[in-house]
């Protein structure tokens, strides 16, 4: 394999790790966002095995701030890194594996592309949301050329990205690292967060030949933590939902008495219509329409 970091250091770690275990692998410095270092890194890998059959982009920042506290430099360069960078990666891996026949792209999003987690990052939140649906439609267009893309949704990991985060930190822990990690394994219905093993072996069967006929889907590996959250605000026979103003998941809140027998009427009348059979057309008394054998009574 070849493994590409911005860091050298942590791409030739990860290397001896490889070797460690029996494994070969190379490290290559890339960054990206650059168009240049992902052509070079791609050809790097052609030129050292002949072809590329699996692509797992794990690659992601996280900024703590709304749209509001958010300067626009950040929005950019994380949409940069996110969300950019994926789509350099696919652009030069895909021509690779049309012209050998196949391959399988994994790309590492996060259960924020789907659900509001309680902390705000907008660009998090976007980047994730917005590689979720590339993914999709990729998947869509080059599934007659036999390429699977699909991507991974991680929920609350345990991994030095987290704990390195100063932002997330104070979000859950105030500034504490340890009171982070018991906030995180509380919000968990397992009663603890995953590992990078748990993502591992998501991306393992992915790329693996038992799933030769899965593409286009995200898989969530969260220990069941979207199924506490309700997801976007929508409106359904006379119940709205709304946000908590602490942040908690979304609760329904029943609307008032008039207006839930007004939703429910409506929503009575076009079930009705759609069980409408094509009955004949109202006349009057004695006309037989045309088309219509039968005598009106």
């Amino acid at each position: 394999m070849v493994y590409a970091d911005v860091n050298e250091d942590a791409a030739n770690e990860t290397v001896r790790i490889i070797a460690a275990e029996g494994g070969v692998a190379q490290a290559v410095r890339a960054d990206v966002t650059s168009h240049d270092d992902i052509r070079r890194t791609v050809q790097a890998c052609t030129d050292a095995y002949g072809r590329i059959d699996v692509l797992d982009y794990n690659v992601g920042l996280a900024h703590v701030g709304g749209v509001v506290e958010l300067p626009e430099a950040e929005w950019d360069r994380l949409f940069a890194v996110n969300l950019k960078g994926c789509f350099l990666t696919m652009k030069h891996v895909i021509p690779v594996m049309e012209q050998q026949g196949g391959g399988s792209i994994i790309n590492i999003s996060s259960i924020a592309g789907i659900r509001y987690t309680g902390v705000p990052y907008a660009t998090y939140y976007a980047t994730k949301a917005a590689m979720i649906h590339l993914t999709r439609t990729t998947a869509a267009q080059y599934a007659p050329q036999h390429i699977r893309v699909n991507t991974v949704l991680p929920g609350l990991m345990k991994t030095p990205m987290v704990e390195k985060s100063a932002g997330l930190a104070a979000q859950y822990g105030q500034g504490d690292i340890d009171g982070m990690w018991k906030a995180r394994d509380a919000q968990c219905p397992m009663g603890h967060m995953g590992d990078a093993w748990d993502v591992a072996y998501a991306c393992l069967y992915l790329a693996s030949d038992e799933a030769k006929y899965v593409t286009g889907i995200e898989l969530v590996v969260d220990g069941g933590i979207t199924l506490k959250c309700a997801g976007a605000p929508s409106t359904r026979l006379g119940v709205r939902w709304r946000a908590r103003q602490s942040g908690s998941p979304l609760s329904p809140a029943p609307l008032t008495p008039r207006r839930r027998d007004h939703a429910a009427a409506r929503w009575s009348r076009a079930r009705r219509a759609a069980r409408a059979p094509p009955w004949p057309p109202r006349r009057r008394r004695g006309r037989r329409p045309a088309g219509w054998p039968w005598r009106a009574g």
